[in-house]
């Protein structure tokens, strides 16, 4: 199974696949109760962690995008619970990035803003992928200085360099809401959740290899799909919704078109 968008249950298509058969799991499930569509009762998680760690190959990655709700009782704590259980399943935490919107702007009245956005990146083993994103611009880019490294005994090694025009990214990313989550307007009018595309497209980049199989079991508007197409990777998307089944491959539909016609134009 793979270039499809299935419309199902995540729980119980995942059974369906091979163990040790997926170089990349991409995905951001319902958090907590944000959003008026099913969430994502810890039960059910558990039962699907279990897979999700069954179906990832050996060196394979998961990256688990998620967000806390803000209760009476203060921050619900499901991501780190998550996290917990898929560590205690023999999964490693291997990165935590924090994925900042630089235009939520929300207002509390007794704390600092909305609680975060992460990526758990958990991998089976160590990572057999990994690309650095070296986009960071450094303002002073060619200049003339001296690196200072630390050696484990506390001493310093010390060698001239010249600063490079770009570098590597911090464990925090930054990106936008609204507009800025998809190109298509359809796409951002038919789903109330979407992780932005240049996230999706960043996460696959760093994670993966062309061809690699991305799969997506809370596929939603289908952006992680749709960005592993743009990225040369093979996608698989479960959906439980019919309505965003159907956005979702309609979305496929069209941007598998320009791809291809991007391949014939040489782009």
């Amino acid at each position: 199974m793979r270039n499809e968008i299935l419309e199902g249950d995540c729980q119980e298509l995942l059974k369906k696949l091979e163990s040790n058969s997926v170089p990349l799991t991409l995905t951001s499930p319902p958090y907590d109760g944000l959003r008026n569509y099913e969430h994502l009762p810890i039960a059910k998680f558990e039962k699907v962690a279990a897979e999700l760690f069954r179906v990832t190959e050996l060196g394979g990655v998961l990256v688990w995008v998620v967000r806390d709700q803000i209760t009476k009782m203060g921050e619900s704590g499901t991501s780190f619970e998550q996290a917990r259980i898929f560590r205690a399943l023999g999964f490693r935490l291997h990165n935590t990035l924090i994925m900042e919107r630089y235009s939520d702007r929300s207002y509390c009245a007794n704390r600092y803003g909305m609680p975060p956005e992460f990526a758990f990146v958990l991998t089976k083993g160590q990572p057999r992928t990994f690309h650095k994103l070296r986009d960071r611009t450094n303002k002073t880019a060619g200049k003339k200085v001296v690196f200072h490294h630390r050696l484990p005994d506390g001493s310093y090694r010390q060698h001239p360099g010249t600063v490079a025009p770009f570098g590597y990214r911090s464990s925090i990313w930054r990106y936008g809401v609204g507009l800025l989550t998809a190109a298509d307007p359809t796409v951002r009018k038919g789903h109330p959740a979407l992780m932005p595309e240049r996230m999706a497209m960043d996460l696959i980049r760093s994670w993966s290899n062309p061809t690699d199989l991305v799969l997506d079991p809370f596929a939603g508007a289908g952006t992680t799909c749709a960005m592993a197409v743009l990225c040369h990777r093979n996608y698989l998307g479960f959906e439980i919704d019919p309505r965003y089944v159907a956005l979702a491959r309609r979305r496929l539909q069209k941007v598998q078109r320009l791809y291809v016609e991007g391949i014939l134009r040489g782009g």
